[in-house]
């Protein structure tokens, strides 16, 4: 099989799945040199950002190491090997961007939380004197 994109294609992904022949289904999995080197880069990224918020060494709340996106991809990516197909797909083909988006909300919502000098500044976090 070949595949060709056209000019412009710099970060591809490919899933393909069906039937082996013995009853279960393959699933072959290519991913272009920019998602090889972000997954590079971020994973090791999300490590060190769990570590500094397990020590306190950030201001987020210990909890939301939960929502770490090293730690959430990785959940996600376990789940999708015991999901059914169709939830199987969405899970390995979404699982990167589904982890940020995780920590992003979380992140946001936590920091909407944050008081300055005991004052919630119409729920953002109030930069400056008080």
């Amino acid at each position: 099989m070949l595949l060709t994109w056209g000019p412009g294609a710099f970060d591809i992904d490919l899933h393909m799945t069906g039937p082996n022949g013995s009853g279960d289904r393959f699933h072959i999995h290519y991913a272009g040199a920019i998602f090889r080197l972000g997954l590079a880069f971020a994973l090791p990224c999300a490590l060190i950002l769990a570590g500094l918020v397990l020590s306190g060494r950030t201001t987020w709340p210990r909890w939301t190491v939960l929502a770490n996106p090293g730690l959430v991809y990785l959940a996600l990516v376990t789940a999708a090997m015991a999901a059914p197909e169709p939830i199987a797909k969405v899970l390995t083909g979404y699982g990167f961007n589904l982890s940020w988006l995780t920590f992003f909300i979380v992140s946001v919502s936590t920091r909407l939380r944050v008081r300055d000098r005991g004052r919630l500044s119409r729920g953002l976090y109030a930069y400056g004197p008080a």
